[in-house]
């Protein structure tokens, strides 16, 4: 599987997996500063690679953004310009491409990123419970709810581009940026549920990860970070096909992330939760994995030279045409010393067998 068809694969499970979930000022002096400082990210010395990379993660959370404003129009009673964000979207991406030279990560994904946020609005809107707002003051707080979703994403989706440019994050400080991003939007929602009026309540923080995806679409990224891995605070369906995550920590939720073909060696993700993930065909040498959860996880042709996975859950995966060589495996046993011909941890991993394991 290519990177597309990977990142199309991402959008098909979205469209068949994803349930709703229920339960001024301050955004747009965010969104200023957010977009100034990608700016100047922007003109920093990055390689083409990290530009193009860049210039698309801007363009798609822009794009969700346009679409929010759209809807919003629709449910107030006017008519919509969806076509508008779809042609930005196309232009974008094919300025960002002819800018790179051919260096671009990936191209030709703009009708996958597209449909991505296509998804992620139709499902925020339906989250938002939108075709029940009656009153006009129901249908406010949803369209309020909705662009501050959108936001949301679009200042985290800032927050990491300037990870691609500036420099070793050890302080963390894009986890902090993160936050900022989610509290502006859980101030939005609270200020908005006061009014007693809105179809749902209490879903800001089920929301905030529901639509993280547009926001952290980096394939092929590259992390400045040396010794000091870039601390991200979730990574929950998160597209960093090919992305170097080398020497990162991401002790967090990467439920449903999409690492095919990234190099995460020496990594830790140590407690981490990889509740199926795509790991095919990715390094992850001498990554340690103890105690994570990557239960039905698709580790297909991936390398785990020397990797830890003591304790780890891997019930379900599926770990075909894997590297084995000094690999610790989950009941803590050597893949080069337990008894395998070939050598392999299959068969070792007490927690929960995978669904296929090979050699």
């Amino acid at each position: 599987m290519n990177r597309i068809e990977s990142l199309q694969a991402v959008v098909r499970r979205w469209s068949s997996t994803r349930r709703p979930v229920r339960g001024k000022c301050s955004w747009v002096l965010a969104v200023a500063l957010n977009l100034a400082l990608v700016a100047h990210a922007s003109a920093a010395a990055l390689p083409a690679a990290q530009t193009c990379t860049a210039a698309k993660l801007v363009a798609a959370t822009k794009a969700l953004v346009c679409r929010a404003r759209q809807e919003n129009k629709q449910i107030l009673g006017g008519s919509a310009d969806l076509a508008r964000c779809a042609t930005k979207l196309d232009s974008d991406f094919a300025k960002a491409e002819a800018r790179a030279s051919g260096a671009c990560p990936t191209t030709g994904d703009v009708a996958a990123v597209g449909a991505l946020v296509v998804d992620t609005e139709a499902s925020t809107l339906t989250s938002l419970l939108a075709s029940s707002a009656v009153t006009s003051r129901q249908k406010f707080c949803v369209t309020q709810k909705n662009l501050a979703a959108a936001k949301y994403v679009q200042c985290i989706g800032a927050a990491g581009v300037r990870r691609l440019a500036t420099k070793p994050d050890p302080t963390g400080q894009y986890t902090s940026e993160y936050a900022h991003c989610q509290t502006l939007m859980f101030e939005t929602f609270t200020r908005r549920e006061k009014s007693g009026v809105c179809p749902t309540t209490g879903d800001a923080y089920p929301l905030s990860y529901f639509v993280t995806p547009v926001g952290t679409y980096l394939p092929g990224a590259i992390f400045p970070d040396g010794t000091h891995a870039p601390k991200f605070p979730t990574l929950f369906s998160a597209i960093l096909v090919g992305a170097d995550l080398r020497g990162s920590t991401m002790s967090t939720n990467a439920s449903y992330a999409l690492f095919t073909d990234a190099d995460l060696t020496g990594a830790t993700l140590t407690q981490a939760t990889l509740f199926d993930s795509f790991l095919d065909g990715t390094n992850l040498s001498n990554t340690q994995f103890n105690f994570a959860n990557a239960r039905n996880a698709n580790f297909t042709g991936a390398n785990l030279t020397g990797a830890n996975l003591n304790a780890t859950d891997v019930t379900g995966a599926d770990l075909t045409g894997v590297v084995w060589s000094g690999t610790k495996c989950g009941d803590g046993s050597s893949s080069a010393s337990n008894g395998s011909s070939p050598e392999s941890c299959c068969g070792h991993f007490p927690i929960g067998a995978p669904a296929a394991c090979s050699p």
